[in-house]
């Protein structure tokens, strides 16, 4: 099959910038192509009259509503093409903007968020078939077009990028605990562990590495264990976050936060580094691969005095963690998912088209199913 992925990221050129792109369209066009495939990637202002009639599946992840966009998505609907809408982000909520991570970290206004939201709404609307990378962010497509056909899709790594990883090894003298947030947006989410950190930064044997954009007020305690870096290339993280006994991944309770995915597991699990992180549905799933959830801001401090207790026992455990990721988290193994839902969507195209009645469940291989009344992707 011939895919083309329509990425509305300002950062194309740039995809390491944008973790979104990056996990969303670079690493499935990867996969893809590795697969037999044709898979190819613009942005959706290339998008063009050209790009029509020389594919056969386009997902368009993140779209933002033009006239333009609602002319070409009418014309694929009339043609034998899939059109598919990709999300991994509540962008499409109006009556939630003041959640937005853009209005609670001082980006934006409410209007404004509400009338970003409001654009991708109308797009998303233009569409029949979607792709989330969480199962809450499918639940809320659900309620706004409950016919919808829609599948479940996790975030993946790419092997390229494992294969060319630099790795490093922990200070041995001391407990590293590492932050990694990737934009701007995580002042909040920081906050709900800045006490428990503080209490656990008291010790001269504890060092926190913040790797990103961060408001951090630094006291007289924590100052010297604290060590900032600005953003750095995506394919230098590896070496940082190899250099940590644990990695953090706070999240305040918000709707938007408790639709994000666990791609903080993915990408410490690979070099073996725990994580200590808020328990969202995406995050919550890797429970058996090593994941340690915190549900209170005490269970932060908690599970970091045990970790720094036990240094000799998180070493035993980096290579299961490996283990895991490297088995459960490819870009590959998503695609697949991918291809199935596709093969649902042919199936029930030709259903219709030869007048057949279809069953309430059609089931395909791997176990997915469809079911007639609501169109979503389930494990049986």
């Amino acid at each position: 099959m011939r895919f083309l992925y329509i990425s509305n990221s300002k950062h194309l050129l740039y995809p390491t910038r944008d973790a979104s792109t990056r996990y969303r369209c670079f690493n499935p066009v990867e996969a893809l192509n590795e697969m037999g495939h044709i898979a190819d990637l613009c942005t959706q202002q290339e998008f063009s009259k050209r790009h029509l009639d020389a594919y056969d599946i386009y997902i368009f992840h993140r779209p933002r509503y033009t006239r333009r966009l609602e002319r070409y998505i009418n014309r694929l609907n009339r043609g034998k093409q899939i059109s598919i809408a990709d999300y991994d982000d509540l962008l499409f909520a109006p009556e939630l903007a003041s959640f937005s991570p853009i209005v609670r970290n001082g980006h934006a206004s409410i209007r404004i968020a509400r009338k970003l939201h409001q654009n991708y709404l109308a797009a998303l609307q233009l569409f029949n078939h979607f792709t989330t990378s969480t199962a809450p962010l499918a639940e809320q497509i659900r309620d706004k077009m409950t016919t919808a056909a829609i599948a479940v899709i996790h975030n993946g790594y790419s092997p390229t990028w494992l294969r060319h990883a630099e790795r490093a090894t922990p200070d041995a003298t001391v407990v590293t605990a590492g932050y990694f947030p990737g934009t701007s947006s995580h002042d909040h989410d920081f906050a709900v562990i800045k006490r428990p950190l503080e209490k656990w930064l008291s010790s001269t044997l504890n060092r926190l590495m913040v790797v990103g954009p961060l408001r951090m007020e630094d006291n007289q305690v924590t100052q010297a264990s604290v060590t900032r870096r600005s953003h750095v290339p995506y394919h230098a993280l590896p070496q940082l976050i190899s250099q940590c006994d644990v990695a953090l991944a706070p999240l305040e309770a918000t709707p938007f936060n408790y639709c994000k995915s666990g791609i903080k597991f993915i990408e410490s699990a690979l070099f073996g580094v725990p994580l200590i992180a808020t328990p969202i549905p995406d995050i919550a799933r890797f429970k058996q691969g090593g994941v340690l959830l915190a549900h209170t801001p005490s269970e932060f401090n908690e599970m970091l005095d045990l970790i720094s207790q036990d240094k000799a026992g998180v070493e035993t455990q980096r290579q299961s963690l490996c283990r895991y990721a490297a088995t459960h988290c490819s870009a590959k193994a998503q695609t697949e998912r991918i291809l199935d839902f596709i093969q649902s969507i042919q199936e029930r195209t030709r259903q219709t088209e030869a007048g057949v009645r279809s069953a309430p469940y059609t089931t395909h291989k791997n176990g997915y199913r469809i079911a007639s009344a609501h169109g979503a992707l389930e494990r049986p």
